[in-house]
């Protein structure tokens, strides 16, 4: 897990490279910060394409594991130069966060018993549809990143009241006061850290939901 809070032996970073095939200076130096946001967001784009034409399935892992372990290696280059930037989120860690505030409040209606990765997609799908709804995105990015998430086993709806969820979200760590930090998609790879109210984030929530305006259509 790349978290940006614990130490990594130096026998674990060469064991790393040598399984993912990364290069071991290029790792310890730290020269993946040479990407940019423009950079990182190409990245996201190419990779999230890659997926949406070859989805990583039990079959591929069985067929093709080095294709398998390089995509993994791209994730993990692609989180950990966002980590070692910020590593106090402060400021663009925030992005990891996507689908998470709405997807923890999911989690915790569901007793814990939904699973993370699962309540996750279900919070991106939320937070996607609710976007596009407004026009803050493309009327067909809720329908990529959902197709996408199905295909990997994931869910993507829920038929929890809105209301619930947002109760729960309450507890969430990004909320300041009456306000939280919500990631915005705007596009593949591209995102905004949007201070919301919360009065706003019920709004977005229930959208997101098919329970306010015309979600059910995105």
């Amino acid at each position: 897990m790349v978290s940006g809070e614990t130490g990594v032996s130096d026998r674990t970073i060469t064991d790393i490279c040598r399984v993912f095939r990364v290069n071991e200076t290029w790792l310890r130096t730290g020269a993946g910060e040479k990407y940019r946001k423009k950079a990182r967001a190409e990245e996201l784009a190419e990779l999230f394409a890659e997926l949406e034409k070859t989805p990583l399935t039990l079959e591929l892992l069985n067929k093709d594991v080095a294709r398998v372990a390089l995509i993994i290696a791209r994730n993990i280059d692609i989180k950990r130069a966002v980590v070692v930037a910020d590593e106090r989120e402060t400021n663009q860690r925030k992005l990891l966060n996507f689908g998470h505030s709405a997807g923890h409040a999911v989690e915790a209606c569901e007793h814990f018993e939904l699973g993370h990765g699962n309540c996750v997609s279900i919070g991106m799908g939320i937070i996607t549809r609710a976007a596009a709804l407004h026009g803050v995105c493309d009327a067909a990015l809720p329908g990529r990143i959902e197709e996408l998430c199905a295909r990997h086993g994931l869910k993507t709806r829920c038929d929890l009241d809105a209301d619930a969820v947002f109760a729960e979200a309450l507890h969430d760590k990004k909320r300041a006061g009456d306000t939280i930090d919500l990631v915005i998609p705007h596009d593949i790879g591209r995102c905004s850290i949007d201070r919301t109210p919360l009065s706003t984030f019920h709004d977005l929530i229930a959208e997101g939901l098919g329970q306010k305006g015309d979600a059910s259509a995105c």
